[in-house]
Parts: C-alpha cells; sequence; structure tokens
C-alpha cells in the first residue's frame, strides 16, 4: 500500500501492488509515466496532463474513489472557477 499526502510525478513508472492513498493531490504530468494499482485508489484530486493511466477503470469506479478528477484528454482546458476552489491562488499563478 501506498499513502501519501500529496504526489506529483513527471514521467515515472509508479506501481501499487495494494492500495493508493493521497489525502490531497495527485498529480501525473508527461507521456512516459504511468500509474498501476491493483488495489483501491483513493484520492482527493486527480489530475493527469498527458499521463497514462487505467481510465477505464476511473471511467467505470472500479475500485476508484476520487473527488475531483481532472484529464486533458477530456477538456481542452481547465475550468479556471474549479481550479481556484481546489488550490491556493499563488499556485495558480500565470
Amino acid at each position: 500500500n501506498l499513502q501519501a499526502d500529496n504526489i506529483v510525478v513527471g514521467g515515472q513508472e509508479i506501481y501499487v501492488a495494494g492500495d493508493l492513498t493521497v489525502k490531497g493531490l495527485f498529480w501525473g504530468d508527461y507521456n512516459h509515466g504511468d500509474l498501476v494499482v491493483t488495489g483501491e485508489i483513493a484520492v482527493l484530486v486527480f489530475i493527469s496532463t498527458d499521463y497514462n493511466f487505467d481510465h477505464k477503470r476511473f471511467e467505470a469506479g472500479d475500485r476508484v474513489r476520487v473527488a475531483y478528477w481532472l484529464w486533458d484528454e477530456t477538456e481542452d482546458e481547465f475550468d479556471r472557477e474549479q481550479l481556484e476552489a481546489l488550490f491556493r491562488p499563488e499556485c495558480l499563478e500565470e
């Protein structure tokens, strides 16, 4: 099992043989990375920007509990108001 407050990963593969629990943010970036979890997934905010994960499992809700799921494959641009509700202003400066 892997438990973390936050995870930000760019291009690495993460393989969890058990459960993944992230209290805050999981942000996967870059297409060479891949998230594989054999157990339960519980994440408050999950963001994927060109990062590989089992999106069919997420869409089906198969042992996945994610409160906020942002995926660049389904959105041209993330909604600014939603981001402002999830992140501190200094994290969103342009």
